[in-house]
C-alpha cells in the first residue's frame, strides 16, 4: 500500500535534518546558507505534513469529492482519470480507492453530494404561497433563484449535462430537483388556477417542467457553453420575458389581473 503523502513529507523532513549531522561527523563544514534554508523550511514541511494528517476520514473523503467534482464537471466521467484526481487533490490514487472502491463509486458520491447540497439550498428558501393569482411572483421568484445559483456555481448543470450526454446511470438523480419546494408550489398554483377556472386546462406537471427546462437551457447556453457570468441584467430581462409569455399563456382572457 502506498504511503500517505503526509508521511513522505515527514520522512523528507527527517532526512534534511540529518544532513548537517553527517557533515559534522565527517569533519566537514556545512555551508551556513544551506543550513539556514534547511532549518527555515523543514518546520514548514512538518507543518504541511501535520495539517494533512489532521484531516479525518470524513474530511479527506469530502476533499476528494470536491476536487473530483470540478474535474468531472469539466471533462465528464469518461474524460476524467483517477490519476488526474489524485494529482489535483495532492493524494495518491491508493488513498482515493481507500475511500471509493471504483471511479464509478466516486462519481455516484459526487452526484449525490451535489444534488443534496443544491436540494438543501432549495429547502431553506422562503416560498410564496401557491396562490394562482400570485403565479407571476411564484415563477419570477423561482427563475431568479435558479439562474442566480447557476451563475454563481455552474458545476451542478455541468454535471447534469455530462451525465445526460454520456448516458450515465446516475443521471436520474438530477431529477430530484423537480421536487424542490419552489416547483411544488408552482405545480399547486397551476392546478388551483385550472380548478378555479382562472387558467386554461393544462397539465401542471408538463407546465412546470416546460418552465424549468426553458431556464435550464438558458443557463447551459449562458454559463456552460459561453461561460458568461457577467451582466446579470441580461438574465433579469430574459426572466421577465419568459414569465410574461408563460403567465399570458396560462391565464384565461377575462382573468388577466
Amino acid at each position: 500500500m502506498a504511503a500517505d503523502p503526509g508521511d513522505k513529507w515527514q520522512i523528507l523532513h527527517f532526512i534534511l535534518l540529518q544532513i548537517p549531522i553527517f557533515f559534522e561527523l565527517d569533519n566537514h563544514s556545512f555551508p551556513d546558507d544551506i543550513l539556514f534554508n534547511i532549518r527555515f523550511f523543514t518546520p514548514k514541511l512538518l507543518a504541511h505534513s501535520m495539517s494533512r494528517k489532521r484531516l479525518t476520514q470524513a474530511e479527506r473523503r469530502t476533499q476528494i469529492i470536491e476536487v473530483a467534482m470540478t474535474l468531472f464537471a469539466t471533462k465528464g466521467f469518461t474524460g476524467t482519470t483517477t490519476r488526474a484526481i489524485a494529482r489535483a487533490a495532492d493524494v495518491s490514487e491508493a488513498i482515493i480507492f481507500r475511500h471509493f472502491a471504483t471511479k464509478e463509486d466516486l462519481y455516484n458520491a459526487i452526484i449525490t453530494y451535489t444534488v443534496e447540497k443544491r436540494s438543501e439550498q432549495w429547502n431553506q428558501d422562503t416560498i410564496p404561497p401557491p396562490d394562482p393569482r400570485n403565479i407571476e411572483h411564484l415563477l419570477r421568484d423561482f427563475a431568479q433563484t435558479f439562474v442566480n445559483r447557476n451563475r454563481r456555481d455552474p458545476i451542478f448543470i455541468r454535471l447534469m449535462m455530462y451525465s445526460a450526454l454520456e448516458d450515465h446511470k446516475f443521471r436520474e438523480k438530477f431529477f430530484a430537483i423537480y421536487s424542490n419546494p419552489h416547483m411544488r408550489s408552482i405545480h399547486q398554483a397551476i392546478q388551483a388556477g385550472v380548478d378555479q377556472g382562472l387558467f386554461h386546462t393544462v397539465d401542471p406537471v408538463a407546465s412546470r417542467r416546460s418552465f424549468f427546462h426553458a431556464l435550464l437551457q438558458y443557463c447551459i447556453s449562458r454559463f456552460v457553453a459561453r461561460n458568461e457570468t457577467d451582466m446579470p441584467e441580461r438574465d433579469d430581462a430574459m426572466i421577465e420575458n419568459l414569465v410574461t409569455i408563460f403567465v399570458r399563456g396560462l391565464r384565461i382572457d377575462n382573468h388577466k389581473s
